[in-house]
C-alpha cells in the first residue's frame, strides 16, 4: 500500500498540473485560426458562371493529340461571340483532364475555350521530357485550326 503522504504528494502535484495547464489548453484552443477570403459573387474567381454547361472533344492520339472545351448557353449552343483561349498544360504524369475537371469546368463556364494539350504518352518513361515543348507546339496549332472550323466558338 502507498503511504498517506506519498498519495498526498501525487495528488497534490496532479491537481496543480490541472489547475495550471487547463486554463492554457483551452486558451489555446480559443485561438481564431485563419481562414480563407470567401469566393466573390462576380468577377474573377468568383461564383457566378457565364455560361451553364460545356462540351468537350478529343482531337489527335497522344502526345499530339488534345482536346477542346467549350462553354455553352443556356439553349446549349455555342456562344456567337469570340472567347478568350486557355492553354492548359498539365501536370507530369496527370495526362488526364479528369484529374482537373473542376478547374476545368470552372475556366470554361466563365467564359473561355480551354484546350488542353497531351504532350505525353500514358506511360511517360516512353517519352523524352525533350519532346514534350515540341508535342505541346503541335497540339496546340492543331486546336487553333480545328477551332477556326465551322462549329466551334
Amino acid at each position: 500500500m502507498i503511504p498517506v503522504s506519498t498519495r498526498r504528494t501525487i495528488f497534490s502535484t496532479l491537481l496543480l498540473t490541472f489547475l495550471i495547464f487547463t486554463p492554457l489548453a483551452s486558451t489555446v484552443s480559443a485561438v481564431d485560426h485563419p481562414n480563407p477570403p470567401s469566393q466573390p459573387a462576380q468577377g474573377p474567381g468568383g461564383a457566378e458562371r457565364s455560361y451553364p454547361g460545356m462540351q468537350s472533344a478529343s482531337f489527335g492520339n497522344r502526345p499530339t493529340g488534345y482536346r477542346i472545351f467549350e462553354p455553352l448557353d443556356a439553349s446549349g449552343n455555342l456562344p456567337a461571340k469570340p472567347l478568350p483561349l486557355v492553354i492548359f498544360l498539365h501536370g507530369f504524369i496527370a495526362v488526364d483532364p479528369v484529374f482537373y475537371g473542376d478547374w476545368i469546368e470552372h475556366i470554361t463556364r466563365g467564359g473561355a475555350i480551354v484546350v488542353f494539350p497531351f504532350y505525353q504518352t500514358i506511360n511517360p518513361l516512353t517519352l523524352r521530357p525533350s519532346e514534350y515543348l515540341a508535342n505541346s507546339n503541335t497540339a496546340v496549332a492543331d486546336a487553333l485550326v480545328q477551332l477556326a472550323e465551322p462549329g466551334h466558338a
